[in-house]
């Protein structure tokens, strides 16, 4: 936020985190000459990983949109101007001050209904204390934050307020029709002039990944920019600086499926990517140069002692890789649960920068979506591995005493920095997951 002439502030893109630069401008929630108080939301921005919402700096008129919607701009580009309804500093603002996102005052209902018309007003008129996550939470799950009441301090909406709320207004509404969904008729689409305006009105999320037009042979375009335009960057800037090399192998899953099984008959089921994720942990502290990061420019290699493993996530707006912190420290319980909050946040569009940041080692888990074969998947720089896990399939396999036998079989695929590691480290890496996979139980045997 700077001040300039006649008492204007211009509201900048500031450092989102993790070394952005730029980011796009997706919508403004404001027009020039509208009324705007300091902290209210006025524009969301999208970086390749995060989206946010830009609060404004000062009360005011909205004077100037700098940046028009769609457009990337940098860091310290002014988005908007606002002539301010007093003085602003120009110095000494703090940098909380700076990267709060919008917060505003007070408690409101908490059930649907129940209120008067006057009740109602009063309450449109009290601002709401909200992180930006709670707010995008709460336009995801349809719930208006005027009638949550909040439980943080001061009456701040918490994201549990909003599931709450959600749950409750679901639980109330009446069932209207009996169909199964097998049986029921899909929603008429909307018509419209040409089916690049049908898209163009969609949401982002739901937006195809390509439209084409008429028989004439023409297409239609759709913009590559956002989290497309910055994985394909990232993905051309690591196949083209990394000496790329893949460890492909099959591993024999049943007695980890065996395990898996016999604890879900105790506890509530936990899912296949968590025991990986710990077997992966596990791999790593016997092979502790997986775990590091090449620094070039000071002709070192940095091991990180602690293990913060991404997990590749297929979001609706393009690949995410969530990070989940410490995983030599957690639980197989504790796991699952960082794992379902981070993949919920990452297809809502809600993950922070701090959530994203940090990573030392990779996963992606596409056996859920299917596909028979290994493929070759893409390091994250600057992490120097990335580890995926294809479909286990049950196959005919020859065992140690030439019996003809049924095995669950985990197809995975390894790749590295050849200037970090070697082809006998990735074979070393795979034989000890291969132990793991086969026997779980020498888990136990490396915990803490």
């Amino acid at each position: 936020m700077t001040a300039g002439t006649g008492g204007e502030v211009a509201l900048r893109l500031h450092d989102l985190g993790e070394g952005l630069t730029e980011a796009v401008v997706l919508r403004y929630f404001v027009a020039v000459g509208d009324r705007v108080t300091i902290d209210q939301p006025v524009v969301e921005v999208e970086t390749d990983k995060v989206t946010a919402e830009l609060p404004a700096p000062a009360s005011g008129i909205v004077a100037a949109i700098e940046a028009p919607e769609g457009t990337s701009v940098r860091v310290g580009d002014v988005l908007l101007r606002i002539r301010s309804d007093a003085p602003v500093p120009t110095s000494g603002v703090r940098e909380a001050d700076r990267d709060r996102v919008a917060e505003r005052l007070t408690p409101a209902a908490d059930a649907p209904g129940g209120k008067t018309a006057e009740e109602a007003k009063e309450l449109a008129k009290r601002p709401v204390l909200a992180s930006p996550y709670t707010r995008r939470l709460a336009r995801t799950l349809g719930v208006p934050l005027e009638a949550v009441a909040g439980s943080g301090p001061a009456g701040r909406i918490e994201p549990e307020d909003v599931r709450r709320y959600a749950a409750r207004r679901a639980a109330a509404i009446p069932v209207l029709s009996t169909r199964s969904p097998a049986t029921s008729s899909p929603p008429t689409p909307s018509v419209s002039n040409s089916p690049a305006e049908e898209v163009a009105d969609r949401p982002i999320a739901q937006r195809p990944a390509a439209v084409f037009g008429s028989a004439d042979g023409e297409a239609e375009t759709l913009p590559f920019r956002g989290r497309r335009e910055a994985i394909a960057r990232h993905m051309v800037h690591s196949v083209t600086t990394i000496p790329h090399v893949t460890q492909l192998d099959e591993l024999e899953a049943d007695g980890l499926l065996a395990l898996k099984a016999r604890l879900d008959a105790l506890e509530p089921p936990i899912p296949l990517t968590a025991y990986l994720i710990k077997i992966v942990s596990t791999a790593l502290r016997a092979h502790p140069r997986f775990n590091a990061r090449l620094d070039e420019a000071a002709g070192i290699i940095r091991l990180f002692r602690h293990h913060h493993i991404g997990v590749a996530v297929d979001a609706p707006e393009g690949l995410i890789v969530p990070v989940i912190r410490h995983v030599e420290g957690r639980s197989l319980r504790e796991i699952a649960v960082a794992l379902e909050d981070l993949v919920q946040k990452a297809r809502a569009g809600t993950l922070g920068p701090k959530e994203i940041a940090g990573g030392t080692f990779t996963i992606s888990n596409v056996g859920p979506i299917g596909g028979a074969y290994a493929a070759t998947p893409i390091i994250r720089p600057p992490e120097v591995a990335i580890l995926a896990f294809h479909r286990i399939r049950k196959r005919p396999v020859v065992d140690e005493d030439d019996r003809i036998v049924v095995r669950s079989i985990l197809p995975v695929s390894l790749s590295f920095d050849h200037r970090v590691l070697d082809g006998a480290d990735a074979v070393r890496f795979v034989e000890t997951l291969r132990s793991l996979v086969r026997e779980p139980e020498r888990l136990f045997l490396s915990m803490r």
